[in-house]
This record gives structure tokens, sequence and C-alpha cells, in this order.
């Protein structure tokens, strides 16, 4: 059955009406400026390193230190998104999450950018298809997170969704040691300790440890982790400064049991949950234990099934300034190295499997300046990414398990290569009119059975005019493109080959947004955006088929929404901030998913979303943030896919849960000090899932202790 958009439908009225009313806002905007009577301000500017207090409210979300260093049960990046507008978590725990844990404005993090210091994180998916690993972002070393919602600017390619900066910590002018402590529920356990400093105005350095440990809530989900990171910088004379960073995790990580009451090996200690292996390719295990008592004979895994992943990120940069123009130079590696041990159902002791692979060997490259001249702000470049992994090896096997053996596989020095230029200007045409201009060319290769060749040429244009003292009116339309990943242009020629299946392209999405920001002198700011994403050639995967899957090109999808935004400060150290998220989905031309019959829209994503808390900081440290979040319903595909009749729509609840952060300083004396911290999340002890089959802990209680000196 095959769904159309048509020209009464109310997506499509949307689009034309967003379009009409961002062009005819570009036009007016241009003309009203130029005929006022002020003249433009010209200026030159030096390199310019922004500061937290110099961001510009609406343009950015910038999760600060107050936020990164409160004690809670998540101590990964992924857990620190879901009070912002736009973004929506997808955890089966949260403690660490592999796989599609974020998305932004639907689009997950093999449509967005997740970048570290400024390049990318993101990694070739195979053998489990983990774009970003979540789990090895923990926060000890975190400075702050930048997020920045569509694809704006010229300067990051290969997204939709938008960008999420990681900012790693950096060395400080005075030497800096804190230590850390916490304790909670499910046996969770943290320590941290880091230290930082600049010597005699040579080179600074930031270095940290952090260990992790949870016994989980669902079954067999404990979580041992351990991470090192550090970053030296040499300042040298003639503005020029050498830096060298490096991350590596160790990550233990217990696959979630499937545990279900129509079971024999349900374990009533434990809720109710669906498993979740981990890696992969797939396994074919032998037998899998049924609802009215053994297959025989039993041939599946169980508890104390584990992966062990380390994980490492290096870094070189350089920076050097000439007058307004400021050169960086970078060049980065990440790699991944995982070993799965699968136990029998039947007897933790008996290991039937351990698989080694090597995921990630991806390495790449940016030269960017930046450079004022008069009224324009320039950043331009290149970059070269290099998508590479090694291979997977089988150590061991008891071929009794599995209907198919696993086999090994052969590694990729890189399989996708793409290199790109770009330049964007910001160019303050009034003073009250800033123009946005920017263009992006991609080159993309993937070297598969058949080379997959694909380029993009990506104009952006945004405006932002001060209409009044404290508001301003933004406009942005972008093309921007999302190429196949390595999984994708591999299953295109290996799996299932449908006969009239064009060839594969990479996903070409036009980007329209328009916003409202009001300042009110410091004491309130306020905001709404509206945007539409229409993005042909919607790259799909449907497991199921035979062999293994099907990738093809959907015609076109179209994602719009509306996120209304604002925080109040009440003076003494009180702030409120509230946001609401509405965002819905159409999909036309899938004719391989013979779900079509239940819906046109793309699932697990909640039509309606919003946040709210109440911030208390002190000048004495003294914080507390009490946050709200709800998630409206969602629906969710199950069953078969690839056959007709064979899958279902069903539903997910909606949720609110709440949280408490506390934070109060216990002693001062000098550089001497000590906090005490205090976590509690779902306080209601709301029953809630982010991902359908895994529900989510109920009131959780972290305490901890810190000091600084």
């Amino acid at each position: 059955m095959s769904l159309e958009i048509t020209e009464k439908d109310d997506m499509v009225w949307f689009k034309s009406k967003l379009f009409f009313a961002v062009f005819s806002l570009l036009f007016v905007i241009v003309q009203v400026s130029f005929a006022e009577e002020k003249s433009a301000a010209t200026y030159q500017l030096g390199t310019v390193f922004v500061t937290e207090e110099e961001y510009t409210w609406g343009l950015h979300d910038v999760i600060l230190q107050d936020k990164i260093g409160q004690i809670r049960s998540s101590r990964t990046a992924d857990g620190l998104l879901g009070d912002i507008a736009g973004i929506d978590l997808k955890r089966t725990s949260p403690g660490g999450d592999h796989g599609s844990a974020v998305t932004i404005r639907g689009f997950d993090e093999s449509r967005c950018l997740i970048l570290l210091d400024g390049r990318p994180l993101n990694a070739a998916g195979v053998y489990g298809g983990d774009y970003v690993d979540w789990s090895s972002l923990s926060t000890e070393d975190i400075e702050r997170i930048e997020v920045t919602r569509g694809a704006k600017s010229a300067e990051y390619g290969n997204t939709l969704g938008g960008v999420i900066n990681i900012i790693t910590k950096r060395g400080t002018k005075e030497p800096k040691t804190q230590a850390r402590f916490s304790y909670g529920t499910f046996e969770t356990m943290e320590g941290m300790l880091s230290h930082s400093a600049t010597i005699k105005d040579f080179f600074s350095y930031s270095i940290s440890a952090g260990h992790w440990q949870t016994d989980g809530y669902l079954r067999n989900n404990d979580v041992d982790r351990n991470n090192f990171a550090g970053k030296l910088t040499f300042l040298l004379p003639d503005d020029l400064s050498i830096g060298f960073g490096a991350r590596h995790t160790i990550h233990k990580r217990g696959f979630i049991v499937e545990n279900k009451p129509n079971s024999v090996y349900y374990d009533g200690s434990y809720p109710e949950s669906d498993e979740d292996a981990g890696g992969g390719p797939n396994l074919f295990w032998w037998a899998k234990p049924g609802p009215f008592g053994p297959v025989n004979p039993i041939k599946y895994w169980g508890d104390g099934s584990y992966w062990k992943n380390i994980r490492g990120q290096y870094d070189v940069e350089a920076h050097k300034s000439f007058g307004s123009l400021g050169l960086k130079l970078q060049a980065y590696l990440n790699t991944q190295e995982r070993t799965e041990y699968f136990y029998a159902i039947d007897n933790r002791d008996k290991l039937v499997l351990e698989r080694f692979s090597e995921p990630e060997n991806t390495w790449g490259w940016l030269l960017k300046a930046t450079q004022s001249v008069n009224a324009h702000s320039f950043v331009y470049g290149a970059e070269g990414v290099y998508l590479g992994y090694g291979g997977q090896n089988i150590n061991y096997l008891d071929n009794s398990y599995f209907r198919i053996p696993p086999s090994s596989y052969e590694g990729a020095d890189k399989q996708v290569r793409r290199h790109s230029a770009f330049v964007q200007d910001k160019w303050a045409v009034r003073p009250s009119l800033d123009l946005n201009l920017g263009l992006r060319y991609d080159h993309y290769l993937a070297k598969e059975s058949e080379d997959v060749k694909e380029q993009g040429v990506s104009p952006k244009l945004g405006v932002m005019y001060k209409i009044w003292e404290g508001g301003r009116l933004e406009a942005n339309v972008g093309r921007a493109y999302r190429f196949p990943t390595s999984p994708e242009s591999y299953w295109y020629f290996a799996g299932f080959q449908p006969p009239a299946r064009k060839s594969l392209a990479s996903e070409d999405g036009l980007q329209t947004e328009i916003g409202l920001f009001h300042s009110f002198q410091k004491k309130a700011n306020v905001g709404i955006r509206a945007y539409y994403y229409d993005v042909e050639d919607y790259i799909r995967t449907i497991w199921g088929y035979t062999p293994g899957s099907v990738v093809y090109n959907i015609d076109e999808v179209a994602l719009s929404g509306i996120e209304i935004e604002g925080e109040y400060f009440f003076g003494a150290g009180f702030s409120l901030f509230a946001n609401y998220t509405h965002q819905q989905t159409r999909k036309k031309g899938d004719i391989l998913d013979m779900s079509l019959r239940l819906t046109d829209e793309l699932t697990e994503l909640p039509e309606n979303k919003a946040s709210a808390g109440l911030r208390y900081r002190a000048s004495n440290g003294t914080s507390a943030d009490l946050t709200l979040r709800y998630v409206g319903k969602r629906s969710v595909l199950t069953g078969s896919l690839a056959v007709a009749g064979a899958s279902s729509l069903e539903e997910i609840n909606g949720f609110v849960t709440a949280g408490l952060h506390f934070t109060y300083p216990i002693f001062k004396k000098d550089r001497f000090s000590g906090k005490l911290h205090l976590g509690i999340e779902n306080i209601f002890d709301e029953d809630y899932e982010e991902v359908n089959g895994f529900p989510m802990p109920g009131i959780t209680v972290t305490g901890g202790v810190s000091v600084e000196f």
C-alpha cells in the first residue's frame, strides 16, 4: 500500500507557507535595513575565543560545568541532553548506552554530527552499528557541550539534524586538583581525580581518571567503566600553540538478558524486559527457550554474557595567529577493540562464543582559518575523513549452539573517504542586520564491490535582524547532504536485490527555519522556532529480507516542528526555564516497507515533549536544580517489515519524570574547598520506557562528596 502526501496534506501546507514566509522575510529584512539612516559599522577583529558569557541566547544550547559536575545516575554525555528542545533520548539504560541513543529533530547519530573538540566522533557503524558510542563519553574531562540544531553552517557537513560539540578541559592558569566520590542506588559507585595547571607560561596540561560501576536495573546489565584523559598544550612564541590530546576508555557492559514471565528462565527479582546483546553481526542461535518450557536442546545465551570495549581518541592540533587571521590544523585518530563473551543460558560458567572485533579505525584531518575583514567574519577551510575498521575473529566457538556458525571477517582501511571544502561568512551589513552566507563542497567515495561515488554542493543563507531593542528575527535556508554509511553501502550490494531499485544515492535535504527571540534586559529570554526539512532519497535499511537486509532510497521524507523556549531570572540566584517541542514526520515512496498499511510516519518519535526547571545558584557555591521532563506517547513498529501482514504498530506510553540535583559547600579555606552532592531522579517513581521493551529505573538516589584545591 503506497501512501502519498497530497496538496491538501497539512505537511505540504506547512511547507509552502514556511518557504514563502522565509523568503519574504529575507527580502523585507534586507530592504528595511538598507532604508535605515544609520551608517553601517566597520571594524576589524583578531582571533576570537568565545567565552560562555558571550553566547547569544537562542543560537546555541550550551551545557556548562555547573550541570556537568552534578551527581546523577548517568555519567555520560548523552544523559545531559534530555532537557534541550528538539532532542530525544532513546536509551535502554541510563548507565551509558550504545547505538542510537540521541536524536536531533528526528535524526539519529548517523544523520547528525557529534564532535569532540571540533572534530568528528561519528564512526563507521560496522559490527553492531554504533555510529557514536555514548558509553565511552564520560563526563570527567568535559568542560562544556555546545548544541546547534539544524544544518545552518557550511563549516559542518554530512549532517541533517545538527551538531553536538563536546569540549574537553584544558590546562588552567593556576594549579587545580579535583576529586569526587559518589554512591547510589543499584550499588552505583563513582570515583574521579583530575589535575590541571600551566607551567611558566610554556605549557599547560589537564589530566583526569575516573571509575564508574553499577549493578544496573535490568537483568545482567552491570557496567564497569574506567576512563583516562589528558591534554597537553605547548605555548610557543609568535602566537603559536601545539596541543596533544588523548582519551582512553575501558568499558565492560553486561548484555541485557530477556526476562519474560512465560520463560522457564524468568527471574522475578528483575523487571520484565527484552534482550540486548550489543555487538554484531547478528548471531543465529540454535534454539531459544520457549514459553512452555525448554526447546530440546536449549542452545542460547544468558547471564554472565558481556563485552569488553576499549576505545581511544587521539588528537594533535596547532594554532597560529597572523593578526586578524587565525589558523588551526588538526589531525585525529579513533580506535576501538571489542571482545564479546557469550555464556550458556543454563550454565553461566559455560562459554559458548568469544568474538573479537575492531569496529573502528578512523582518522581525519582539518585545516580551518578564521579571519575578520571590516564587516566580514570568515571561517573557511578543508577536511578529510577516512572511515575504516579492522577485522573480526572468532576466538572460541561451540558450534552446537548455532544454526549458522558465525564467521570471521576482514577489515577495510579507509572504506569510506570524504573530502570537503567550505567557506562561511558572517556579514554585519548594518548594526541591526547580519547575513550568514555559506557554501560547502563534499566528495564521497565508498569502496565496495562497486564503488559508490557522490558529491554535493551545499549553499547556506541566514539572516539575523534586530527588529527592536532586545528582539531579533532569524531565518535560515540551507541545503545539506548526508552520505551513505559503511553498513548501508555494504548491504546495498551484499543484501537483497529488488529488481526495480535505483542506484544508491546520498540524502539530499533542504532545511527552512524561522525564529523570533526577545531578551528582557537580562531578566528573561523567550524564543520560538519553526522548521521544515524536505529530505529526498532518504536511506532505509530493513532487516528480514534474504540475504540479510535491503538498503534503498525513499523518494521523500518530511520533518517539521515548532520549538518554544524561555528562561526567567528572579534574582537572588533563582531562575526558571521551560521549553516545548512539537514535531511531525511523513514519508512517501517507501516501496519495500510492508508496514505502510499501518503508518506513513517515522516511528519512535514523540509528537510532543517539554521540559521545565527551577534553578538556584548562590555566590558561595550552593546550587540546586529541580527539573521536569515530559515525553509524549510514541508509536513503534514490531515484527517483520519485510513480510506483508507480519508487523504491528504499538504505542509506548508518554511519561513525566522529575529530578533534583543539589550541591552544598561544606568548607572553604584559601584554595581548599569541599562540597556535598545529592541527586534524586525519577522522584515520582514513574514507570516509563525510552526504548520499547526496556523499562527505565524507578526512583534513584545518589550522594557524593568532592574536594578542590
